[in-house]
């Protein structure tokens, strides 16, 4: 046990090495061994923390990178959440959770609660339920000691950058909430590019009131680097001059209903989504044009027929009036006739009767 702890320190440590040449900062593992307990040797509690812990590798790699145990009952139950970062595939999340789940044992020996985030996953247990809320504690906030050249440029357009992805993270569905991207600053064209995280078991707008949350720590904290990590329980913002992510993820999530609450999706955990509606999009931009164009065609030709009718109608009143007045005026001048005709023999009387 001791021997396979030192090669895994060392291991970090070449890691850690390679990552400073490359000029990215690695600051994974990071530990938050809680201090509100522990447990003893053999006990119940250890028990069902090596039950939970050990069904959290395959379980998370099979649930698209989240999972949610326990073991036992009160007073000894475990809580344990695993959860993988939304652009890794199965075999590179299951190995992550493996590989965690040991440091947080040999780390955190008899803790009652910890956590650990790591490059491509976070692992925490506890003696407590994890509702589906926010949890800012414990925290990490971390960064390199680069920082950019102008600071307002940079700013500007890391706000950007964030809110779109933060957009994006919190419109995701119940299996993932994630998403990354990046965008260009400054005169030669430098990138950012990000990443943020929710628990998919939150709520789209938890996972928005969080991100929001550790996104204004990055700022009070280090403001003006252009390496930074700061990692909630719930959630994690972590922003870089150089790429660390997979684009597009590694595993696509299926299409899922939407939810009322989702927010449009344009990249990261649900670039799947996107996919699945490229269908029913294409559909729709095919039938409404040709729904108008039909339409406009029947609109046309009943105003048409419409301007036609009333043109029949208009020339058959004319003739109709036309024939009256020709009657009216022959009648008039028959009746004048046979008045000049019975002359002075009408009497009086004969107009009176």
């Amino acid at each position: 046990m001791e021997s396979s702890f030192i090669i895994q320190t060392l291991l970090l440590l070449l890691l850690q090495i390679i990552c400073l040449a490359a000029g990215q900062v690695n600051y994974f593992p990071i530990f938050r061994c809680r201090d509100n307990g522990n447990f003893t040797k053999n006990s119940t509690y250890e028990t069902n923390l090596e039950t939970a812990l050990a069904s959290l590798s395959s379980a998370a790699s099979t649930n698209y990178g989240f999972y949610n145990t326990y073991a036992g009952v009160s007073p000894n139950t475990v809580t344990a959440i695993a959860i993988c970062r939304g652009d890794v595939g199965s075999e590179t999340c299951r190995d992550c959770i493996s590989n965690t789940v040991l440091l947080l044992r040999q780390n955190c020996i008899n803790n009652i609660e910890a956590l650990i985030w790591n490059s491509n996953c976070t692992v925490r247990y506890s003696n407590r339920t994890y509702a589906s809320v926010v949890e800012a504690r414990p925290s990490a906030k971390v960064s390199g000691s680069v920082n950019a050249s102008d600071f307002d440029v940079f700013g500007k357009a890391l706000r950007g950058l964030e809110g779109r992805l933060r957009s994006v993270a919190a419109g995701g569905n119940s299996l993932r909430k994630f998403a990354t991207g990046d965008v260009g600053f400054g005169p030669d064209s430098s990138k950012i590019y990000a990443m943020l995280q929710c628990s998919p078991d939150l709520s789209s707008f938890d996972c928005n009131s969080c991100l929001s949350i550790v996104y204004t720590e990055s700022q009070g904290c280090c403001d003006g680097k252009i390496d930074v990590g700061v990692f909630y329980p719930s959630c994690y913002i972590r922003y870089s001059n150089t790429s660390f992510y997979n684009n597009p993820p590694a595993i696509m999530l299926p299409s899922l209903p939407p939810s009322s609450t989702k927010s449009p999706a344009v990249q990261g955990g649900v670039d799947s989504e996107k996919g699945g509606k490229r269908k029913s999009s294409k559909s729709v931009y095919v039938i409404v044009p040709v729904a108008c164009v039909f339409a406009g065609l029947v609109l046309i030709g009943l105003c048409i027929f419409m301007k036609k009718r009333r043109k029949n109608i208009a020339a058959t009143k004319k003739e109709s009036g036309t024939a009256f007045s020709s009657l009216v005026m022959s009648e008039n001048q028959n009746h004048s006739a046979n008045l000049a005709q019975v002359g002075s023999g009408i009497t009086f009387e004969d107009l009176i009767f």
